[in-house]
């Protein structure tokens, strides 16, 4: 229940004698609008020349340091790529417009393994929070 405000009879008289011209009128829309819109004027945040797709093939390609990957993902890169495979088959994942089955796996092994937190996954596989919460939850 939203409680009720109470105004004197004082209070009451000197709101309903406020006027406001056109000009004050206009200059109050005009500082409403930029207050709301620079809400939404969003600066990137995901900048990195690595796209998430991008690192996690760097990783898999990785042949001068064989233990990386197995480091980073807490799994050899055969069983990666086998578990990536039998989820696309029997786990109902799929390559999504956005994020490859590889990457969703990925970027699950990266949350469960670390503790990650969406803004650790966010930045290090430059998705929004929202495509991170819709692959890894």
């Amino acid at each position: 229940m939203i409680p009720q405000a109470k105004f004197n009879q004082q209070q009451v008289d000197e709101a309903s004698s406020f006027k406001i011209d056109s000009t004050q009128l206009l200059e109050l829309a005009g500082a409403i609008t930029e207050a709301v819109s620079s809400r939404f004027d969003h600066q990137p945040s995901h900048t990195s020349r690595l796209t998430g797709n991008d690192y996690l093939e760097e990783l898999l390609q990785e042949e001068t340091n064989p233990r990386r990957f197995q480091e980073i993902m807490r799994m050899s890169k055969p069983v990666f790529l086998k578990l990536c495979e039998w989820l696309a088959a029997n786990g109902g994942l799929y390559d999504g417009p956005e994020v490859t089955v590889k990457e969703q796996v990925a970027m699950f092994l990266w949350t469960v393994t670390r503790g990650a937190s969406n803004s650790d996954v966010k930045e290090r596989f430059q998705h929004s929070g929202q495509t991170v919460s819709r692959y890894v939850s």
